[in-house]
């Protein structure tokens, strides 16, 4: 809970009770001469939320600077460890945290890091927040969609009806190519939304509706533009055991590979595993070792088994090294000649493909664009890059996205600003951000920085 001072002593206030705090001395300093600083920032973001003027927040920004000066000369930087283990324990703590710029320096011949405060949070000199304001009009539906996206996160007909006087019917087809009223949900999506993802399940949708509703031409023809390129068997494999491949085929490949052979294969799905069960009559092989069973040769190669092989019986059976490599060099040849076979054999290659294409060429990949985005509650004097805010926008759009951006290229407001983001949009009601134990301050200060 927060700290509160009573006639001298501080308390800890949660949930409407208050206890006193188990701090003495040194430390107990710390925390009285904490909170002027603390309630003189909030004094400061009060003003700056009521849109107050220039000269009362110049006021309360030099009642800020007044008691962190006051605090720094009684105990030095806040960020200073035994400072900060103080501090951060109230809740509005990270906030005078963040009124520094900080690294982490090791002097020479020194045994461990110094905080170094690098600078001072424009808070004490600018305006740099402002309660969020929602557009009330626009120039034209291509801002309004902008706006939209922005504020509500997604294509919003009767928001953007409203900032424009104008009817969906006008508005679609204002937007024409940039919104697609989609088939399957009929709910309006970005073009980029539309034309990502599934676009094979979408074209079929579209194509469908629009036999009946002409309306839904244009999306069948966008959809077809991107549907992706048929793969041919040579830009694809198909491993030997392939559970999607018909059982039909691998029966055809093992009569044809071993002269003669009757093969029955069955494929069986249970909840532990699915496997491949192989009945085959007088089967044999170039590459089958001797004394070797066929049936259960082809099972091991299909289920992707690598059994070892023993010689002796009794207390004296050991495993053969010799024996099992030969084995498993066998099961290998079989897999190799398979992938040899399918692709030559035309009904094989046919068959193939189709199923390939329909089961796992079927998505394309969202490029996702964030200019548009906004983040009403973002410091202003922080300009986020592109990519920034392409990939919060992505995250917005498409929930589970994976960061991969290099040190150095902004991923902490990237998280934060997804964090506040779905916040703000009701995505999510309370984001939890996990950080290394390290990065823990100097994260909630970044964060602090950026909202």
């Amino acid at each position: 809970g927060s700290y509160v001072l009573d006639k001298g002593k501080l308390y800890d206030y949660d949930k409407g009770t208050l206890a006193p705090v188990e701090l003495t001395g040194a430390s107990l300093a710390r925390a009285k001469d904490f909170l002027p600083v603390r309630d003189a920032y909030q004094s400061v973001l009060d003003i700056l939320m009521s849109v107050g003027t220039d000269a009362d927040l110049t006021a309360a920004q030099r009642v800020l600077r007044s008691t962190y000066d006051a605090f720094v000369s009684k105990h030095g930087p806040v960020n200073k460890p035994e400072n900060a283990r103080i501090i951060h324990a109230d809740p509005n703590g990270p906030r005078v945290l963040a009124l520094e710029h900080i690294a982490r320096v090791k002097p020479a011949g020194a045994a461990r890091f110094e905080i170094k405060v690098t600078g001072l949070a424009d808070i004490f000199t600018k305006r740099v927040v402002s309660p969020p304001t929602t557009p009330t009009s626009t120039g034209s539906p291509k801002d309004a969609l902008i706006q939209s996206l922005a504020w509500k996160a997604e294509v919003d007909m009767p928001f953007m009806q409203a900032l424009t006087g104008k009817s969906v019917d006008e508005l679609s087809d204002d937007l024409a190519g940039e919104i697609f009223l989609d088939p399957a949900s009929d709910t309006w999506v970005t073009r980029d939304a539309y034309l990502s993802g599934d676009v094979v399940t979408k074209h079929a949708q579209a194509q469908a509706r629009a036999s009946v509703d002409p309306d839904f031409a244009p999306n069948q023809i966008a959809l077809a533009a991107v549907l992706p390129e048929t793969l041919t068997p040579e830009r694809f494999r198909v491993p030997f055991g392939s559970t999607y491949v018909p059982t039909e085929l691998y029966e055809r490949f093992i009569e044809v590979e071993a002269s003669g052979a009757k093969v029955k294969i069955s494929l069986t799905n249970t909840e532990m595993r699915t496997e491949f069960f192989v009945d085959a009559m007088d089967g044999r092989h170039e590459f089958l070792p001797p004394g070797e069973d066929f049936g259960a040769w082809v099972s091991d190669a299909l289920n992707g088994r690598l059994p070892d092989r023993y010689i002796g019986t009794g207390d004296d059976r050991v495993k053969s090294p010799e024996l099992t490599e030969r084995y498993r060099q066998s099961l290998q040849q079989l897999r190799e000649s398979w992938a040899a076979w399918w692709p030559e054999d035309v009904a094989a290659s046919e068959k193939l493909q189709g199923i390939y294409n329909a089961m796992f060429n079927r998505e394309v990949d969202a490029k996702t664009d964030g200019s548009h985005l906004i983040l009403p509650n973002q410091n202003p004097t922080i300009t986020l890059r592109p990519w920034q805010k392409d990939t919060i926008w992505r995250a917005l759009q498409r929930g589970n996205t994976g960061v991969f951006h290099a040190v150095g290229t902004g991923k902490t407001f990237i998280l934060s600003g997804i964090a506040g983001e779905m916040k703000r949009h009701g995505f999510a009601r309370k984001p939890m951000i996990a950080v290394r134990n390290p990065q823990v301050r100097s994260f909630a200060n970044d964060f602090m920085a950026l909202y």
